[in-house]
C-alpha cells in the first residue's frame, strides 16, 4: 500500500521520492495560510546493488555457454556461433538491465 501524495521514480543510483501532504483540517483559512508540503529526497542504492546485478548477468552468460558447451573454442566458427548467442541474449535483456539502472532503453 502507498501513501497518498507518495511518488517515487527509479533513478540512475537510486530512488528520487516525494510526499506531498494536504493542508490540516484543522487549518483556519482566516487566520492563516492553509495549504500542503511537499518533502522530497534521495535513497541510493545499496553499494552491493551492482554486484549483484553483474552477478546475475554472469550467472546468465554462463547458462548461454553451458548451452553451447559443445562448441570448440579452437573453432573460429563456432566462437562466431557463441558470439551470436550472446549477441542474442543481451539483445533480448538489455532494456530491462537498463531500466533497473534507471535510464530508459534506446530505440
Amino acid at each position: 500500500m502507498t501513501l497518498p501524495g507518495w511518488k517515487e521514480e527509479k533513478v540512475k543510483g537510486g530512488v528520487r521520492w516525494s510526499l506531498t501532504t494536504t493542508p490540516h483540517s484543522y487549518c483556519n483559512p482566516k487566520i492563516e495560510q492553509c495549504h500542503g508540503r511537499e518533502i522530497r529526497g534521495f535513497t541510493p542504492d545499496p553499494p552491493d546493488m551492482k554486484q549483484k546485478k553483474r552477478e546475475q548477468i554472469f550467472v546468465k552468460i554462463w547458462k548461454v555457454l553451458e548451452e553451447n558447451e559443445s562448441l570448440s573454442m579452437d573453432d573460429e566458427d563456432d566462437r562466431l556461433v557463441l558470439c551470436g548467442e550472446i549477441t542474442d541474449w543481451i539483445e533480448q535483456n538489455l532494456p530491462a538491465v537498463v531500466q533497473e539502472k534507471g535510464q530508459k532503453p534506446s530505440g
